[in-house]
């Protein structure tokens, strides 16, 4: 059966548990809890989280995945395992868990970043980076340090540390303030 929320405003909590094509038509607030494990969310629409002080956790996505217009969640921490998000923008203060972020916009991250996968236009961390597979078709940008096995983007700029562990890097134009490690047997394009 499927399952619609269709033009209803949200001011509270939403907790989605193995639910299977849950919809929500036009924009979604959030004030209290996102909850989502074992389910698959589609918004059209906007998302908007607002922080509550009172929660120590108010976003946690287990296991799921979520199709969403526009994420808005500048001053909340993202706890995302096992799942994949596709959404056209996406801006958060922190997201942790190896999540996997499919994006044909922009994805910031105001402080740390720990994903699996990115594949957006452009991506930026505010703080510290530590995701597995990054792709950009125009620029990453990592504020602090970072530690990730595969980076293909056109232009990357680090502004701490770098460990790249070996692996693949593919970039057109990098820069780097801080001390660069494993980088051996990479070439750079331009």
């Amino acid at each position: 059966m499927k399952k619609t929320l269709r033009n209803r405003p949200l001011d509270s909590s939403l907790v989605l548990i193995n639910q299977k094509n849950y919809t929500i038509y036009g924009d979604l607030v959030i004030t209290g809890q996102l909850i989502i494990i074992n389910s698959t969310l589609t918004i059209k629409g906007n998302l908007s989280i607002l922080k509550n002080p009172s929660l120590n956790e108010q976003v946690y996505i287990f296991g799921s995945s979520l199709y969403i217009d526009k994420i808005d969640a500048s001053e909340i921490d993202i706890k995302a395992k096992d799942s994949t998000i596709n959404v056209e923008f996406l801006g958060c203060k922190s997201i942790d868990g190896k999540a996997d972020i499919l994006s044909s916009g922009d994805i910031f991250i105001s402080e740390n970043s720990s994903v699996g996968s990115i594949n957006a236009k452009n991506y930026k961390v505010g703080g510290n980076n530590c995701s597995e597979d990054i792709s950009c078709f125009e620029t990453t940008i990592i504020c602090g340090n970072s530690n990730s096995k595969v980076i293909r983007t056109k232009k990357l700029h680090i502004g701490g540390d770098a460990d790249f562990g070996g692996t693949t890097i593919c970039v057109g134009y990098f820069t780097s303030n801080g001390r660069v490690t494993n980088c051996y047997g990479n070439s750079f394009k331009k």
